[in-house]
């Protein structure tokens, strides 16, 4: 732990740790022995030092080289967990479910959900007063915060309707988006600086009725944000109850089922290597964050023709067959997930050495 302790400042105590971590949990991509024990070792330090994206981490990799969670940080673990599934890991979010953690899971998930804008970073400066209000559903509460908002907008010579649009679709509030169309004639395509409306961010974040607000005020389903993403591309984060009514719903409104995206993002941002979203299609996509629909749900559907258009709407629907995506991995299983932290990890320690 030398290096760790040489290092001046938080950041480059983190940076040493992660490095640490890295290399014992890699090195036999290299030829070399892994040395388990110092590499979990460095990645509660570094998690201690208060990095997220490896606090995500802890439980899970203790669990898949069968090891025990030391006893110093066992009450740690559920807060831990809930900071990295708020922000976007999979894995803490399946975690702190596997574990029993449910009010914490259902709290990270809104969090995700809302704040987080469905892919763990604050695309909207955080406002206290806009994050209660956008969760409610009281008419007079929201109408009079989209007002008072509007009328902050207009003295400063701006239109501020459709960012109000684009938050309230993040935030999956359909009543705010009613209002903001009808009672201020907001445009339900206004578009921020990176090509995304309103649309996409109601899929991004996985909110099925606001989204469903939307295509019936007219939305475009096919506008492409600046890495190409459609609304069709972010089925992945809908939930298995409400993936199939969401897909549909583009699908019937025209959205192309073959519209390839690009990486996203497209600079490496995300912390966790499980949200990366790969290029491709939205079938593409949906295979690799695996979000699929029972088999049976499927089966049942009412779609019943074999055109080739058909097939591909309820396979895009539906994330993916279930052959390719109900592949469940054993907790010891260690080899999935220690190679995804490995894929995304590596060049940063070729970098950091």
């Amino acid at each position: 732990m030398n290096t760790v302790l040489a290092a001046n400042n938080i950041d480059q105590k983190i940076e040493a740790a992660c490095a640490l971590t890295m290399t014992d949990l890699a090195s036999d991509d290299f030829g070399l022995d892994m040395d388990i024990d110092h590499g979990l070792q460095s990645l509660l330090i570094a998690a201690d030092l208060g990095a997220v994206p490896y606090q995500a981490l802890v439980l899970r990799f203790h669990e898949a080289f069968g090891r025990q969670v030391p006893e110093s940080v066992k009450d740690k673990i559920e807060g831990w967990l809930c900071a990295a599934a708020a922000t976007g890991s999979l894995t803490a979010l399946e975690d702190l479910r596997a574990h029993g953690y449910t009010d914490s899971a259902k709290k990270s998930l809104r969090l995700l959900q809302t704040r987080y804008c469905g892919v763990g970073e604050e695309i909207f400066e955080y406002d206290e007063e806009a994050d209660r209000i956008l969760q409610s559903s009281n008419e007079t509460e929201v109408l009079g915060y989209i007002e008072k908002e509007i009328k902050i907008g207009q003295d400063a010579g701006k239109d501020i309707s459709g960012y109000l649009l684009r938050i309230a679709a993040s935030y999956g509030n359909a009543l705010a988006i009613r209002m903001l169309a009808y009672y201020v004639s907001a445009d339900v395509d206004d578009l921020n600086g990176m090509n995304e409306g309103p649309l996409l961010f109601a899929a991004r974040s996985g909110h099925l009725e606001a989204l469903l607000e939307l295509l019936r005020l007219g939305a475009n389903r096919k506008i492409k944000n600046y890495t190409a993403d459609t609304p069709l591309h972010w089925l992945c984060s809908f939930s298995d109850d409400t993936v199939h009514q969401a897909g549909s719903a583009l699908v019937s409104a025209g959205a192309d089922i073959n519209a390839r995206a690009n990486i996203f993002p497209d600079d490496d941002g995300f912390p966790y290597a499980e949200m990366d979203y790969i290029a491709g299609t939205p079938l593409h996509r949906a295979i690799a964050r695996g979000n699929s629909l029972k088999s049976s749900k499927t089966k049942h559907s009412n779609e019943k023709t074999n055109s080739t258009t058909s097939n591909a709407r309820i396979m895009a629907t539906t994330g993916a067959p279930q052959s390719e995506t109900n592949k469940k991995i054993p907790v010891k299983d260690n080899s999935y997930f220690i190679n995804i932290f490995k894929i995304k990890k590596i060049k940063k320690l070729i970098k950091f050495i």
